[in-house]
């Protein structure tokens, strides 16, 4: 990158039939389907993998909210690690959010609690007129903790993997980052995300996943 920076990514989960991170979602979720997985309540939680190793962490999340129009423009998130506060969102479109981990969840060498609330989750029922009674915030792609600057040995259960090449500014002030489909104050880290999420995903573009259609109503 432009400044030295490196970017490890430590760990990735896919979402969705096929994919790995179903065995970490715990309460609050649907039923996987293919390339995603629905929050069915106000409040989802996943327990991740303890962090072993130092430095400056991020989790990377791709979701895709459940909005219709006027009638549910955005659904805004909010997430925390471990109980605490980690940032919010208001996610209109595809786009992935951006999380520090606080330098205690790192140090604890403990299982991380990742949760989110869905402050506007709701019913396509209701909102669509469709049979389908889920309670419905995000539907989640993909989730990958990066490293985001060079540690020796770093490794995320005992087990080092390779290094990504990307860029990703250590040590913002900011409690969330996020993609231009994502509404938030910290517009600095956008473009730098992108570039580390296409490279980590291996993607052409980021808007890699075409709006998510719940049912055929």
């Amino acid at each position: 990158s432009e400044d030295g920076l490196t970017s490890r990514r430590v760990l990735e989960l896919v979402f969705g039939r096929d994919g790995t991170g179903e065995m970490f979602t715990r309460e609050g979720w649907a039923p996987a389907e293919r390339g995603f997985i629905w929050s069915n309540a106000p409040e989802s939680r996943l327990l991740l993998p303890p962090i072993r190793g130092k430095g400056k962490y991020r989790l990377h999340i791709t979701a895709s909210p459940f909005t219709h129009g006027t009638a549910l423009p955005v659904q805004r998130v909010i997430l925390l690690l471990n109980g605490h506060m980690a940032g919010t969102a208001r996610a209109r479109e595809t786009c992935v959010l951006s999380i520090p981990v606080p330098a205690a969840v790192v140090r604890s060498g403990r299982t991380i609690e990742l949760t989110l609330r869905f402050p506007d989750a709701a019913r396509p029922s209701e909102v669509l007129g469709s049979d389908d009674n889920r309670i419905l915030g995000i539907s989640l792609h993909r989730l990958a903790l990066f490293q985001t600057e060079t540690v020796p040995d770093t490794a995320i259960a005992g087990k080092p993997l390779r290094r990504a090449r990307g860029a990703a500014a250590p040590g913002s002030d900011a409690d969330l980052s996020q993609s231009e489909a994502c509404e938030n104050s910290d517009a600095v880290m956008v473009g730098r995300l992108a570039e580390v999420t296409r490279e980590a995903f291996r993607l052409q573009r980021l808007d890699y996943h075409t709006p998510t259609v719940l049912r055929k109503l």
